[in-house]
């Protein structure tokens, strides 16, 4: 289903003095990134179903053009990564391509995860808060109107750090790469969302030079819409 990348790779000396290999994600890498992918609403969430769905938007993201997932490795073992894009339409049309589509029906008729109506349902939802979310503005909660849709021309998505690498800089170091590949694609201004509370994410972008723009309820909760400016 997914094409081999060539991945070049830059290598970052870590807190801890150990050596991060950071490059972009190939089709040998989604295995590792879907395991260690993050669970929503507390992990209280069909475990199949998740799986299904962090593979298919593994293969969106190394699939479109002008996107891609930034990883991070000690070792063999993955520490960390990042998706990002630089046109989510392109992701969108990945998602929705026959050739994904395809994948999920041989999967569903080889019993992979099942022909249950409510994980196809929450796959469909999952998936439009996920498109939605980067290309919808809802309303300014700091304003009290509505977002302009004229907002940032690229976006970073999932920024996650495995929990035996984190506080060494490996986050830091990821986000630095795909806003590099951001760049390198002509963006100009790299949006991203973050929890209101999640407070440790805020000082992290915030030091990387993101700014807070709007506040807004998104998915079920408050979230922060920061911006850093590129050149």
């Amino acid at each position: 289903m997914l094409p081999q990348q060539k991945a070049a790779e830059t290598l970052q000396r870590l807190k801890d003095g150990c050596l991060l290999r950071i490059r972009l994600a190939t089709a040998h890498d989604v295995d590792a990134i879907v395991q260690e992918h993050p669970l929503p609403d507390g992990g209280n969430v069909d475990q199949t179903a998740l799986s299904t769905y962090y593979r298919v938007k593994c293969c969106a993201y190394i699939n479109a053009p002008g996107a891609g997932i930034v990883t991070g490795w000690v070792g063999d073992h993955l520490a960390g990564f990042v998706f990002f894009s630089s046109r989510m339409e392109e992701v969108k049309r990945a998602i929705a391509s026959p050739k994904t589509v395809l994948w999920a029906a041989r999967q569903a008729f080889l019993g992979k995860f099942g022909l249950r109506p409510s994980l196809w349902l929450s796959m469909v939802r999952w998936y439009g808060q996920h498109i939605r979310g980067h290309t919808q503005y809802p309303e300014d909660r700091t304003r009290g109107a509505a977002l302009s849709s004229q907002g940032p021309d690229a976006w970073i998505g999932t920024v996650h750090t495995v929990e035996r690498f984190r506080r060494l800089g490996v986050a830091q170091a990821l986000l630095s790469f795909a806003e590099q590949e951001l760049a390198r694609h002509g963006a100009r201004a790299i949006g991203l969302w973050v929890a209101a509370d999640n407070y440790a994410a805020l000082q992290l972008y915030e030091k990387a030079g993101y700014g807070r723009v709007s506040l807004v309820s998104r998915i079920g909760e408050d979230c922060w819409l920061m911006v850093k400016t590129v050149s």
